[in-house]
């Protein structure tokens, strides 16, 4: 390999970053204020170890994402892997510790590893800070991280106003079980709804011969954004099914009210079709955009059953993680 070409190209492989004294100064301007606002907040910080075992991801991702993951045999030949989900590890890691008295909201900042076969592999290696509260999802601690992900991009400044989209997937997951389709037909549909192709659905839904109730509010849950006008039709649809829509609908606008309650750095809009393409959330979910940017610079959720994979016991848990190197792109 040629050393002397002065191109990061030429002596690093694709996706992987070398920061030189100016742009680490930069980050590190970034981080120390973040850090010392999730600290502030009541966060403990926790360290995530470089590797673990490949099944601890290929477990819980959908194929697509499983492919992504950079897979490595030790020498007593096991697989193991670069992180590839960051909340994942955070979460098996605090399921490791119940025989101790530790704080159960927890805050790390490490690297995600990906590969991308099909994509520009420009970010193969993306530096997160996230923030994690193991037993505790209400709609109440969806409120206080939604505020907390808002503070932190309000700390980092971007030339422009980010805007928080915030879901909920349970709905559209029980509509997906009560229909005759087997997994790899409802990833099909989710991923249908989450990029919100409209045409693909109704020729979907219309091979299937789903019942034209469920086809229209397929239809209506991907292409409404307007909270208010989701819940009166919400209200108005018989599910042909059990689904206790008067508590889903009082949770959310609990979430919903509180943060309207201020003024707020970000804006927010409401979108049931954010069903995402990770096998663990629950139910509330949430992206942040900014400007023109495809890449999400924020995403979290809640994951009411991640930790009892790894524990003892079930527990409730909700966090969410900053996209560092997407917002370094637009800070001013």
């Amino acid at each position: 390999m040629n050393f002397s070409e002065n191109s990061e190209t030429k002596w690093l492989p694709d996706g992987f970053h070398f920061l030189g004294p100016t742009e680490s100064a930069k980050r590190r301007n970034l981080l120390d204020p973040i850090s010392q606002y999730l600290n502030n907040s009541g966060y403990s910080e926790v360290i995530l170890p470089a590797m673990d075992y490949s099944a601890s991801f290929t477990n819980l991702l959908n194929t697509e994402d499983s492919q992504s993951i950079l897979r490595f045999r030790d020498l007593q030949g096991k697989e193991i892997s670069p992180s590839t989900d960051l909340t994942l590890q955070v979460v098996k890691g605090m399921a490791g510790l119940t025989h101790l008295s530790e704080n159960q909201k927890v805050y790390y900042t490490a690297k995600r590893i990906k590969d991308h076969k099909k994509r520009n592999a420009s970010r193969r290696e993306v530096l997160q800070v996230g923030a994690e509260r193991i037993g505790m999802s209400s709609a109440k601690d969806i409120s206080e991280i939604l505020i907390e992900a808002d503070s932190i991009l309000k700390i980092a400044n971007p030339k422009f106003r980010p805007t928080i989209v915030l879901g909920h997937n349970y709905l559209i997951r029980s509509i997906l079980e009560n229909l005759s389709l087997n997994e790899s037909e409802k990833s099909h549909l989710t991923a249908m709804i989450h990029s919100k192709n409209l045409p693909v659905i109704q020729s979907f839904t219309d091979n299937k011969k789903i019942p034209s109730e469920i086809k229209n509010m397929l239809t209506s849950i991907t292409m409404q954004i307007d909270f208010d006008t989701m819940k009166k039709n919400l209200e108005s649809w018989k599910l042909p099914f059990t689904f206790d829509m008067n508590s889903f609908l009082d949770s959310f606008q609990k979430v919903y009210d509180t943060w309207n309650a201020k003024d707020r750095f970000s804006d927010l809009c409401v979108d049931f079709s954010i069903v995402r393409d990770l096998n663990y959330y629950t139910g509330f979910l949430f992206q942040g955009f900014i400007h023109s940017e495809s890449e999400a610079v924020l995403n979290g959720g809640q994951y009411d059953h991640l930790y009892e994979i790894y524990g003892t016991e079930q527990k409730a848990a909700c966090g969410y993680a900053i996209q560092i190197d997407t917002l370094e792109a637009f800070l001013k």
